[in-house]
């Protein structure tokens, strides 16, 4: 729902029939990747912490977990965004770059020739996907 509703704003035409973005399956590595890094950072900053006794290292340490949760933030809302939109008149690509940046490339119906389909793993087979 969430992805949709963006998608309307970038996207102009006709309504969607279909949205068609990553397997949440594609979400898993990242997100296992940056709790790894953040208990790597508070296990430093437990070591750093009783050697050192100063104010500030708390908040630089706060500092250096809120800006790896900002870029994963950003990451994964750049791959949850980019998708396969369906239409009556035809297909659009929309793949998010950055902050800011993003690109769109539009198939009309006529001029598709040929569509492919490949299940990636054992899952899809199963769930029909």
């Amino acid at each position: 729902m969430f992805r949709k509703q963006i998608i309307k704003n970038y996207i102009s035409g006709n309504h969607p029939d279909f949205i068609i973005g990553h397997s949440s399956s594609m979400f898993i590595k990242p997100t296992l990747v940056v709790m790894l890094l953040l208990f790597v950072l508070y296990g430093i900053f437990s070591v750093v912490d009783y050697y050192i006794d100063s104010p500030y290292l708390l908040w630089i340490f706060v500092v250096f977990g809120v800006l790896l949760l900002i870029k994963y933030t950003i990451d994964f809302l750049n791959f949850y965004l980019d998708c396969l939109v369906i239409s009556p008149a035809g297909m659009t690509l929309f793949m998010r770059e950055g902050v800011f940046e993003y690109k769109t490339d539009y198939f009309e119906w006529h001029v598709i020739e040929t569509i492919s389909h490949t299940q990636n793993s054992f899952r899809d087979k199963l769930f029909d996907k």
